[in-house]
Parts: C-alpha cells; sequence; structure tokens
C-alpha cells in the first residue's frame, strides 16, 4: 500500500459528504482511507457506512467512547498500511488527483515529509483576512529543509505551517512518533504535539506550491464562539500540551537542540491564554477561569508570560486583580510553614543586606528555614553567612518576565511554604502574590517603613502606584506593618494585618558586647572607597574630643587593593592605632559587636532606620557623586553633625538629629500565628468608614490625585477641541489634495489627449504632404499628356484639313 489518509471524525455530519466526495472522485487506486468516527452523534457514521460500501478503499474504525481527536488519529495509524501517511480532517477536502500528485512529489524528491499549498474557503465571508499569517504560509516556500534543524524551521523561524494536514510524511516516522503520543487527552494544540514530534524524528522536508489541500475556514473549531467557562478549561489545554513536550525533550535529552523551539511554543501558548483570560472572558466568570487555565502551565511559564503581556499590552492593574480576585487558587492557603523565603525587591546595599540578614535570623530562632531572594546579583556576597542567597538576576540583566519565572523556580527549589515581599511596585507585587499562589505558597507583603525601598515614582504617579498596592494587597494572605496607623489603614484592604515590631535584631544571648572600649561599628564596601574615606574624617573629628574612640571597620569581601589604600590614608591621617579592621567570616561564625554605635554612609538621604542590631544608627548621606566632589559646606556640616552625634551617644546622651536609641523588646515575633492562623479574608472591598487619621490621609492622596485628573481632563478637553479644529484643517486639507489631485489628473488626462491628437496631426499633415507630392505629380503628367494631346489634336487638324482638301479635289475632278 502506497499511501494511508488518515481521517478522525466527530460530528461533522454537515460537511462530511463533501469531504468524501473529494476522497472517492480520486483516480488513484493505491490508497486507503482510514476513517475514526470518534463516537459521534450526528449522522457521521451512517454516512461512512453508506460511503464504504461504494468505495472499497475505506477502512472503518468507530470508538466506544468519545476520546479525543489525538486518540483517534493514534489509532488509524497503527491500524494503517501505507508507505506514506497523510492526514485530512473530517471538514475539508483534497483537491482532484491529490494523491497521486503527491505520491509522485515526495518519490521524486526523496525526503521524510512534503509540504504543499492550502487553498482556504472562507464560509463566513466576516472571518476572511487576506493579510493574515494563515494565507501568508499557506503556500511554502520553494525549498528544500534539512538536518537537525526542522523544529526551529517550524517554529521559530515559521518556514512552515504548523498544522499536520497540510503534508504527506513517511509512515515510518509519523508511527514512530505517534507511538510516543501520550494517553492523556488533549483537547487543543494537538497538531502542535504532533507536529513537533514529527519534525524531531524528519531529516529532510521538500516542498510542493500547488494548493492541493481545501481548508473550509468557519467551521469547526475556526468558526465563531462564545468564550464560555468551559472553553476556558479548554483552553487551558495549552499547558498540558508544553507539558507533554517537555516531558518528550527530556525522554530524548534533546533541550540543546528543541529549547529554543520550546520556548517560542511557550510564549504563543500563554500569551494566547492570557488574551482569551483579559480581553475575551466575561469579568465575573475570569477569575474561575484563572483557576480553569492557569493551574495546567507550569508556574514560571505563565507567571513570566504574564508578566511579559502586562509589559506590552499595558494591562491596567486594577482590572487584573478584579480578575482574579475571588479566585480558589488565590483564595488557597497553606496552613503549614516550615520553609520560607524573604523577596527583597530594591537597591541591595549594606544596610538592606544587613536587615534582611537580621529577619532571617529572627524567623530562623523561631524554627523557620529560610532564603533570602533579590532581585540583584549576590555572586559575591560570600560575607552574608548562615542564610542561604538566591539571585533572581544571576546576570542583572534579566526581563521582568525571566525575573517572575526565577522567581517561581525559587519557590521550587526551596520547597517554600510562605513568602514575604519587601517591595512597593505595585505590578510586581501584583506578579509576586500570583507566583506564590499558583507554586501553592502563603505569600504576604510588608509595609516599605521597615526597609526604605524606593519605588522608583513621584508625584502622582507615585500616589498612583500606591492606590494600585492597597487594591493589590487584598489579594495578598496578609499585610505586615509596624505602627497602628499603618494597621489600620491596611485592615481596609485585607483582613490579616499584622503589626509586628522590626526584627531586625541580635537577640541579647547572641551577641557578646564589650563596653571596655568606645567602639564605632562601621560595614565598608570596597566598591565605596569614598565612603570609607568619610568614616575616617568623621573618626578624626571624633577624637579631637574623645581620644578612647575606636573605629572598628568591618571589610564585607576581601579586597587587598582597597585594604592597602586604606592603611595608606590611615597612616596618612594618623588614625592607624584607632582603627581596627575585620572581615565577614565564613558561613560558621559571627563576628561579635564591640561597638556602642553603628555608622552607615548613604548616597542618597535616609533616616528611616533609628537602630540596628540594638544599636543606634548615624546616617550620614555622601551624595550621588564623590565626597570630594560636593560642596565644602555640605562636607563639613554633614561630618560635623554626624560626630557630634556619636560624641553624644558614646556619653550616653540623646542625639541631636533625633537619632535616639529605642531599646526593642526581647521576644521573638510570633511567626508561626502569622503563617498558619490566617483566616480567608472577607470577600469584597473595604466595609465602613474610615474614622482614623489614615481616613484623611487616604482621602487628601485620592482627593490630590483626583484634582490633578480634573486638570488632566481639562487639558485633554483643550487639547480635544485643538485636535477638533485640526483635523478640520486636515479634512480641508485633505479635500485641497484631493481636488488638486484630480485636476492634475483631469490635466495630464488632457495633455495626454493632446498629445495623442497631435501625434494624429502629424500624422495627417505627413499624409497630406505625400498627397500633394503625389497630385502635384500626376498634374505634371497631365500636364505633359495635355501637351501631346494638343499636339495630336493638331496633327489631327492637319490631317483634317487634308482630308478636306483632298476630298474637294475628288469632288471637284469628278463633277469635272
Amino acid at each position: 500500500m502506497k499511501l494511508s489518509i488518515i481521517m478522525p471524525i466527530y460530528n461533522t455530519a454537515k460537511y462530511l459528504p463533501y469531504t468524501l466526495k473529494s476522497l472517492t472522485s480520486q483516480n488513484y487506486a493505491d490508497v486507503e482511507f482510514v476513517c475514526v468516527d470518534d463516537c459521534s452523534t450526528d449522522d457521521s457514521w451512517r454516512i461512512l457506512c453508506e460511503t464504504a460500501k461504494l468505495d472499497k478503499r475505506f477502512r472503518l474504525i468507530r470508538q466506544e467512547y468519545n476520546q479525543g481527536v489525538g486518540a483517534a488519529r493514534k489509532k488509524a495509524v497503527d491500524a494503517s498500511l501505507g508507505k506514506y501517511i497523510m492526514f485530512l480532517d473530517g471538514d475539508d477536502a483534497l483537491a482532484e488527483n491529490a494523491c497521486e500528485r503527491l505520491v509522485e512529489e515526495i518519490e521524486r524528491q526523496h525526503v521524510d515529509i512534503l509540504q504543499f499549498g492550502v487553498e482556504t474557503v472562507y464560509l463566513d465571508k466576516s472571518l476572511e483576512n487576506p493579510d493574515g499569517a494563515f494565507k501568508k504560509y499557506a503556500i511554502p516556500e520553494n525549498v528544500m529543509l534539512e538536518g537537525d534543524n526542522l523544529v526551529d524551521a517550524c517554529f521559530v523561524e515559521h518556514k512552515m505551517l504548523v498544522n499536520l494536514w497540510n503534508k504527506i510524511y513517511c509512515g515510518e516516522i509519523v508511527r514512530k512518533a505517534m507511538n510516543e503520543y501520550p494517553q492523556e487527552r488533549l483537547d487543543m494544540a494537538q497538531d502542535q504535539l504532533t507536529t513537533f514530534m514529527l519534525l524531531f524524528y524528519a531529516r529532510t522536508c521538500g516542498a510542493l506550491q500547488e494548493k492541493l489541500y481545501i481548508y473550509n475556514y468557519g467551521c469547526g473549531v475556526t468558526g465563531k464562539k462564545s468564550f464560555t467557562l468551559k472553553r476556558m478549561q479548554t483552553f487551558g489545554a495549552h499547558g498540558k500540551v508544553l507539558k507533554q513536550i517537555d516531558l518528550f525533550i527530556d525522554r530524548h535529552n534533546a533541550w540543546e537542540r528543541c529549547g529554543k523551539a520550546r520556548d517560542t511554543i511557550r510564549d504563543t501558548f500563554v500569551r494566547e491564554v492570557i488574551w482569551k483570560l483579559l480581553k475575551e472572558a466575561p469579568q465575573l466568570d475570569a477569575p474561575k477561569g484563572f483557576d480553569q487555565m492557569a493551574p495546567f502551565f507550569n508556574s514560571s511559564d505563565f507567571m513570566g508570560g504574564l508578566a511579559t503581556c502586562i509589559s506590552e499590552w499595558n494591562i491596567d492593574i486594577e482590572d487584573m486583580v478584579e480578575r482574579v480576585y475571588g479566585s480558589e487558587t488565590v483564595l488557597r492557603r497553606k496552613r503549614n510553614t516550615k520553609n520560607v523565603a524573604l523577596l527583597y525587591c530594591g537597591k541591595l546595599d549594606s544596610g538592606a543586606r544587613s536587615s534582611l540578614e537580621d529577619w532571617s535570623n529572627c524567623m530562623t530562632r523561631s524554627g523557620f528555614n529560610t532564603v533570602i531572594m533579590t532581585d540583584k546579583s549576590v555572586a559575591n556576597d560570600a560575607g552574608l553567612k548562615k542564610t542561604v542567597w538566591f539571585s533572581l538576576c544571576p546576570l542583572g540583566t534579566e526581563s521582568e518576565g525571566e525575573r517572575i519565572s526565577n522567581f517561581c523556580e525559587g519557590i521550587r527549589k526551596y520547597r517554600v511554604d510562605s513568602v514575604i515581599l519587601f517591595d512597593w511596585n505595585c505590578t510586581s507585587v501584583l506578579l509576586e502574590i500570583l507566583s506564590a499562589k499558583l507554586e501553592g505558597a502563603n505569600a504576604f507583603a510588608v509595609a516599605n517603613d521597615f526597609i526604605h525601598i524606593d519605588s522608583g515614582y513621584s508625584g502622582l504617579r507615585k500616589i498612583e502606584n500606591g492606590i494600585q498596592l492597597s487594591y493589590v494587597c487584598r489579594l495578598a494572605d496578609g499585610i505586615l506593618v509596624p505602627s497602628e496607623r499603618e494597621r489600620v489603614l491596611w485592615t481596609q484592604w485585607n483582613d490579616n494585618v499584622y503589626l509586628i515590631e522590626d526584627p531586625a535584631r541580635k537577640s541579647t544571648s547572641s551577641v557578646e558586647k564589650k563596653h571596655s572600649e568606645k567602639y564605632i561599628l562601621y560595614y565598608a564596601d570596597a566598591q565605596e572607597p569614598n565612603h570609607v574615606l568619610v568614616a575616617l574624617k568623621i573618626l578624626k573629628l571624633v577624637l579631637a574630643e574623645d581620644s578612647d574612640v575606636k573605629l572598628q571597620l568591618v571589610w564585607e569581601t576581601s579586597n587587598q587593593r582597597v585594604k592597602r589604600w586604606l592603611d595608606e590614608e590611615t597612616v596618612g591621617m594618623g588614625l592607624e592605632e584607632a582603627v581596627e579592621q575585620s572581615r565577614l567570616a565564613d558561613e560558621e561564625n559571627r563576628i561579635n559587636i564591640e561597638a556602642l554605635v553603628l555608622l552607615r554612609i548613604t548616597s542618597a538621604e535616609d533616616n528611616r532606620r533609628t537602630s540596628l542590631y540594638g544599636l543606634p544608627v548615624i546616617s550620614v548621606c555622601a551624595g550621588e557623586n564623590t565626597y570630594a566632589e560636593a560642596p565644602q559646606c555640605d562636607q563639613e556640616c554633614n561630618m560635623k553633625s554626624a560626630a557630634k552625634d556619636i560624641l553624644h551617644i558614646l556619653q550616653g546622651e540623646d542625639c541631636s538629629n533625633g537619632n535616639k536609641v529605642v531599646p526593642l523588646q526581647s521576644l521573638d515575633v510570633q511567626w508561626k500565628n502569622i503563617f498558619d492562623e490566617c483566616k480567608v479574608y472577607k470577600n469584597g472591598a473595604a466595609e465602613g468608614q474610615l474614622r482614623t487619621a489614615a481616613e484623611i490621609e487616604l482621602r487628601s492622596a485620592f482627593n490630590e490625585l483626583k484634582n490633578a485628573e480634573n486638570e488632566i481632563c481639562a487639558c485633554q478637553g483643550q487639547l480635544k477641541l485643538q485636535s477638533e479644529k485640526f483635523a478640520e484643517e486636515k479634512r480641508c486639507l485633505e479635500q485641497q489634495c484631493k481636488d488638486l489631485t484630480e485636476g492634475k489628473e483631469w490635466l495630464e488626462g488632457q495633455w495626454k489627449n493632446l498629445t495623442e491628437e497631435n501625434k494624429r496631426l502629424e500624422q495627417w499633415c505627413k499624409e497630406q504632404a505625400e498627397g500633394k507630392d503625389w497630385l502635384e505629380e500626376q498634374w505634371k503628367n497631365l500636364t505633359e499628356e495635355n501637351k501631346r494631346l494638343e499636339q495630336q489634336c493638331k496633327e489631327l487638324t492637319e490631317g483634317k484639313n487634308w482630308l478636306e482638301r483632298q476630298w474637294k479635289y475628288l469632288t471637284g475632278k469628278r463633277n469635272g
């Protein structure tokens, strides 16, 4: 048997006679039509049986229950006998003599796969799109594809249609691929999976540009269907197909070969599903749709795609929250927490790193395993010991989609049960909460007063971000706040708001404090030598008042070049006896804190932290430029103020700038209560009225934003009037341009007519000149002829006269 045509059928009785007629009209004899009826409930089986009685080339198989098109194709391929195999849908058709032509061509080209042209018939003319991608690739490029790159050629380079049915295959390859087709039912994107496997095994692919397949667009799955909850669940099958592709690649250890094509398929699937969820799904059904579609996907794939789509499509964050609010996936709580992740997004300076370490230590003392995740590279932060650090952007150039994908992978890697989010950007917080929920982890948002995080916004944009963040935090399992005022504010958006003390401290049992000498603790960053120089200048000012003070300078990372530079500076400033240098040790050791005050030098003004490690913190702003480039008055003012505050603390007094020592309670935060006893929040927005100062602040922010919006609306009104005016002028100019164009075309037409008339006149003149010459020649001839006639006439006259004389003579003679 040369050719087997595989045709799965399910409830296509309306189009089936048309399809079967295209098969029975094939003159090719060495072919079998293997038709699998997937338990149709209409007249499809009866029509098949009647056709098979008249044409012995048909082989019929009937499924006992509906198993889907993939299983039907798999069964038909197992039963087929052909050397070559084609696929035909039950509502399409083949062109006349297609079988004979295709077998002839695939044997002539001697390829594993031959793709051929498609004739598209639009049953619904409103669906026709002449410029669509389908039209573009319906006629294949007349090129030969070969090698191991056929998967990329199809899915990445788009050199062929993904569909199964516009190709004829070597039967051996099809049977090998369909043998690996999964038993799991797949209701969407089966062609992508099957084509992927076929192209993996194939080595050559030819092309025939003749349109031999007739594709009816507007029936079956290509017709118009409303996007119901059932359709949402069906669409989620894209995720199941992607997982099957991953399993196939794993079996063959082919990630290097097929990884790029797989990622392209992932992007296509995820974008299509997210578009359906955000743009086509009814808003009331969207939370259920999210539950039905998202869990089918690997969360890294889905959330990475969602992050990209939010950025590219400019999706409204509040609308996105509404479309997932009330989702069972978001409402689900994990009751037992053992592993905790701290996700920090912001500048990872020494203060933030130390604070995160202290948060982690507090939870470790409470019996939890912790991992600190950050959007900055932490490859060189080996000095931050005792806690595992995980970078979401190890290369520093990852996109938001890649960052979120890495976040999901980090949750899986460390088996995280609860995530604490140190982030203040509404979009990234939304993505982080949804990522955690899809991975089955709880998500807690932290008010940014604990660790200062700059959202990057200012003015109205910052207010707008804050308002949107309040909507986003409705999705969180809880919110951690540092004050009663913050608790009252956030309670309006989430029922699980916890007032906690800043855990960024060390318990007294784990730190040995020595007060025999007056130490200033300073954590030095080798990347900021200018800050180290500022610390030395401040120390020199302090020593002028108290010679017993010493600087305990701790290097976070080893850098011998910078250390040698520091040694030279201390000698030059006469401070070699007052500076003790050390380095953070390995993971098993902690440095003993002997200081009475901690000196903190930053690039930006930041006085949020008043204590660290139970020590008062003196913050000095060195600016973004080098300290030497700053105005001299600012240098002296900042350093003198810091030196004065340090002396006050060393003498047991309060600081003049408000850096007062605030003792912390000795008890650890009861994290278990927070993680394991959070209740499901009420399904609704804020209830009741705000009766605290938080109400005034929130309303003020809203009013400020509203006033700005009114101003913007007024400007937009003016712009609209101007736009309408410009539009009217534009229409007038366009009309004038149109008139001028028409006038130009008329003049060009007249010129063309005149040119043609001129040519005609020139031709006429030429003909007239030729006629004149001919007439002159004729006149000349006539003149000569006239002279000849006149001569003849003269001669005749003379002859007549002679005859008359002769006659007269003869007459006279006769009479005589």
